[in-house]
């Protein structure tokens, strides 16, 4: 049990395992709460990257799960609850779920192959490459727009829809919405699980040839300093209406 229990808290195993911890948390529940109520908040002015609000005070505790974000609804979408979804849009949420599904499993059986065959800074330059093909191979293959996006980035292109940073709250309550011509978004939260850790812990804490290869591929990098259990952003996806 020893020589296993050792890989098991190698970093390479790490990678591995927070991929596995991605594929699960991208096959929890979509929203069944009600949707949050508007927020007397202003869009910042050049960014859509998601930026969650503060929590409320601990009078409205009991209520947290139904705050507002710090951004406004886009023109024309509305946040909605799965209870009011018709038989149209639960198909369309199906369809949002599938979607996200395949993303999550996707990027997983990438990234093992590669850690398993080059080691686990590769991973970071595969991530860098291919990430973004993956996941748009992902919205094609379904018919749909997904994205991953967080207030603290690691590729700069991840940024979300309008819609999408309405939803947001710092719980990392999963959301819905309907938009223009009938189009569904749905957001789902990603955290940070131990072994995530490997990438996006204190970033004196990372192991030096990872710690390299996130300055040589994201000079930019925010994605680092979480704790585990931490909310480490979102998957989101617009699916277009269903046709007739």
């Amino acid at each position: 049990m020893m020589p296993l229990l050792r890989r098991l808290n190698s970093p390479l195993a790490g990678l591995l395992l927070c991929s596995t911890f991605l594929l699960s948390t991208a096959c929890d529940r979509a929203a069944t709460s009600s949707p949050p109520a508007s927020a007397e908040a202003s869009r910042p002015a050049e960014s859509t990257a998601i930026t969650p609000r503060e929590k409320d005070s601990a009078t409205d505790a009991p209520h947290q799960e139904d705050v507002a974000s710090a951004q406004p609804m886009p023109e024309g979408w509305r946040a909605v609850a799965t209870e009011e979804l018709n038989d149209s849009q639960q198909a369309q949420l199906q369809k949002a779920r599938d979607a996200r599904d395949t993303l999550a499993s996707t990027l997983m059986g990438r990234v093992l192959s590669v850690v398993k065959e080059q080691g686990a800074p590769a991973a970071v330059e595969v991530c860098h490459s291919e990430a973004s093909e993956l996941t748009a191979g992902v919205g094609e293959q379904h018919g749909v727009t997904i994205g991953r996006s967080s207030d603290k980035l690691r590729n700069p292109d991840n940024q979300a829809p309008p819609w999408a940073t309405s939803l947001v709250n710092p719980q990392g309550t999963p959301g819905l919405a309907v938009g223009p011509g009938e189009q569904l978004g749905m957001l789902a939260p990603i955290r940070i699980a131990r072994p995530c850790l490997t990438c996006h812990g204190e970033r004196e804490s990372l192991a030096p040839d990872i710690a390299r290869k996130l300055e040589d591929y994201y000079p930019r990098d925010q994605a680092t300093g979480y704790a585990e259990g931490d909310l480490r952003g979102w998957f989101w996806v617009e699916v277009p209406p269903l046709d007739s």
